[in-house]
C-alpha cells in the first residue's frame, strides 16, 4: 500500500496537469489532506482553499448548511457531506469528510465532487482515531485520483 505521502503527491501532479482547482471542506479529517498536499511545492497552483470546519456552526456558517437539515438527517451522513460539497464553490473539484473519529457509531463519510458528478463513500471507522482519521484522507485522496485520472463522468 502507498504511503499518504506518495498518495498526495500523485493526487498533487494529477490536480496540477490538470489545471483543477481545489477546495477542501474537512471536519473528521481535520486538515489532514489539505496537509499533506501542501507537503508538495506548487500545491498554490490548484489548492484555493481548506476549511477545517468541526462544529455543526462552522458547516452552516461557512458551506451555508442549514441547522434544521443536520438535525434531520445526522451531521455524520451522506446528505450533509453531499451539502458540505456543494457550499465549495467556483472550483473544479471538491473534497468533503464528515465521520466519528472515534465514538459510537464510528462511521464517516467521504465525498468527492467533479462537475456534476458527487461520489460519496460510507467507510468505517473502527481503528484508534489517528489510524481513522488518516483512513478517511486515503479514501478522499484515492477517490479524487481516481475520479480525474479516468477523466470518466460517473459515480464510483
Amino acid at each position: 500500500m502507498k504511503s499518504l505521502i506518495d498518495l498526495a503527491k500523485e493526487v498533487h501532479e494529477l490536480l496540477i496537469e490538470s489545471k483543477m482547482r481545489l477546495k477542501l471542506a474537512e471536519s473528521f479529517s481535520g486538515g489532514l489532506i489539505s496537509s499533506l498536499l501542501v507537503q508538495n511545492a506548487g500545491a498554490s497552483q490548484y489548492l484555493l482553499e481548506g476549511i477545517v470546519c468541526y462544529s455543526e456552526a462552522s458547516k452552516c456558517q461557512r458551506l451555508g448548511l442549514e441547522q434544521e437539515f443536520i438535525d434531520e438527517f445526522g451531521v455524520v451522513s451522506s446528505q450533509v457531506c453531499q451539502k458540505m460539497l456543494d457550499g465549495l464553490k467556483e472550483c473544479d473539484i471538491a473534497i468533503a469528510t464528515t465521520g466519528y473519529a472515534d465514538t459510537h457509531p464510528n462511521i464517516g463519510y467521504v465525498g468527492v465532487k467533479k462537475n456534476q458528478v458527487i461520489v460519496v463513500k460510507k467507510i468505517a471507522l473502527n481503528k484508534a482515531r489517528l489510524q481513522n482519521i488518516e483512513t478517511g484522507a486515503r479514501l478522499a485522496l484515492e477517490l479524487t485520483k481516481e475520479i480525474i485520472y479516468n477523466g470518466k463522468e460517473r459515480k464510483i
